[in-house]
């Protein structure tokens, strides 16, 4: 493989299968998760609040596009790395939790905080596909 991969300068990495399926989760499964919660949890509140998902511009298509991913592919993907992904939820679900804790107190400094750490590792993003 490395062989017929070589002219295309790949950068090859080796990991174990558990390193393996932590980053997946992490990179992949995990936000094909929230992406497909955020639209199921759009799609009720829409019906409820008679509003309709023609308004989603963006920003939401862009965070959910995944979410179109087929469902059937995906529920054998998570099956398969179900504890890790577990505990990457579990995880995530206390960064939603420190945030709305932040809501609550109108705690300005933490909600701040939040977003300039996602900033500048996302603006790493950035810098390293160029």
């Amino acid at each position: 493989m490395k062989t017929l991969l070589s002219g295309l300068q790949v950068c090859w990495q080796q990991i174990t299968a558990e390193e393996h399926d932590q980053v997946v989760g992490q990179l992949s499964h995990l936000p094909h998760i929230i992406a497909a919660g955020l639209v199921n949890m759009t799609k009720c509140a829409a019906e409820q609040n008679h509003f309709s998902l023609d308004y989603a511009a963006g920003g939401f298509k862009s965070t959910t596009r995944i979410a179109a991913s087929d469902p059937q592919l995906w529920t054998a993907i998570l099956q398969s790395n179900s504890s890790i992904l577990i505990q990457q939820i579990e995880q995530f679900c206390r960064s939603l939790d420190k945030v709305k804790r932040a809501l609550q107190k109108d705690d300005r400094e933490g909600i701040n905080q939040f977003f300039e750490q996602a900033k500048a590792v996302r603006t790493i993003l950035d810098h390293d596909s160029q």
